[in-house]
This record gives C-alpha cells, sequence and structure tokens, in this order.
C-alpha cells in the first residue's frame, strides 16, 4: 500500500521506491533485450547493463539502509508503459525488416529506458542532498554518471545503426 505523502521525506522515500522498482525490473529486462538483439556491441552493452543495474541495486538497497528504512520496491508503471510500448513497436515490425531495423527499435526503447532512470535519479539526488542525507546522495550520484555513460553509448549505436539503414536505402 502506497503510504500518504506528508512531507519531503516521504516524498523521496517514494521516489527510491520508484527506482528500486525500476532496477528490480531491468534485472530481468535487459538479458530479454539482449537476447532480441544481433548486434554484437548493442548486445554487449545490454549484458554490461545487466552488472550495473544489479550494483545499481545494492547501492539503492544500502541508501534505504543508511536511511534507516528496509529496502521497498513500487511497481514500476512508467517503465511498463515503455515494455509495451517496445512490444507494439517489434510486432509492428515487417516480417522481413533487416535485423538494423529491429536492434534500432531496441536501442531506442533503451534509451528511453535511461531517459526514466536519468530523471529519477536526478530527482531522488537533489532531494537527498536538500535532506542532508549525503550518503544517500554519493549512492544515487553513482547510479546517475552509470546510466548518463550508458545512454551516450546507446545513442552512438543508435546512430549508426540509423546512419546503415540510411545507407543501405540510398544503394537500393
Amino acid at each position: 500500500m502506497r503510504r500518504p505523502v506528508t512531507d519531503q521525506r516521504t516524498l523521496f522515500m517514494l521516489r527510491l521506491e520508484a527506482l528500486l522498482g525500476i532496477e528490480l525490473r531491468l534485472e530481468q529486462l535487459l538479458p530479454a533485450l539482449a537476447e532480441e538483439v544481433a548486434d554484437v556491441q548493442l548486445r554487449r552493452g545490454l549484458e554490461r547493463h545487466v552488472a550495473e543495474t544489479r550494483q545499481h541495486r545494492l547501492n539503492l538497497e544500502t541508501a534505504f539502509h543508511v536511511l534507516g528504512e528496509e529496502p521497498s520496491a513500487r511497481e514500476p508503471l512508467a517503465l511498463q508503459g515503455l515494455e509495451r510500448d517496445h512490444a507494439e513497436r517489434v510486432a509492428s515490425l515487417w516480417a522481413e525488416a533487416s535485423w538494423e531495423l529491429h536492434d534500432l527499435v531496441v536501442a531506442e526503447t533503451g534509451a528511453h529506458i535511461e531517459h526514466l532512470e536519468i530523471g529519477s535519479y536526478e530527482a531522488a539526488r537533489q532531494q537527498a542532498e536538500l535532506l542532508d542525507a549525503e550518503d544517500a546522495a554519493e549512492l544515487l550520484q553513482a547510479n546517475l554518471a552509470e546510466e548518463l555513460a550508458m545512454l551516450d553509448e546507446g545513442k552512438a549505436i543508435s546512430h549508426r545503426l540509423a546512419s546503415t539503414l540510411v545507407h543501405e536505402r540510398l544503394r537500393a
């Protein structure tokens, strides 16, 4: 049951619960996405992000503990929406679509997920700082830095895949 928001700390704890829910779900989702792709660089990036996601979960659980709370996760509704969108886009691909097009859909889904995480981590870190929860803020910043790096890597892969598709269309 969702606790009522009565103060800034409660709001912060709800944000941490949402982040923990996202990371727990991503521990399941990322390996499935990695299995979907043909592009080696994209697959390796997704597989590496699985290990980072495990560490993000541990960092969040540690943040709960340093705040004197037991870790608790909320259902990641925003992530569920991104998952549904991904499933619809994959299902709409023409049966003869190139693997680059399919992998571009996966890379774009990854970028959407990273943006969700980045926005959530930025808000949580800011709340931690305002609450003078420096230990928690440092853990959140560590996660945020890795999410930003993953987004940059994903953008480069997406650009490469999109460029390949453009060049193929021009050659046809």
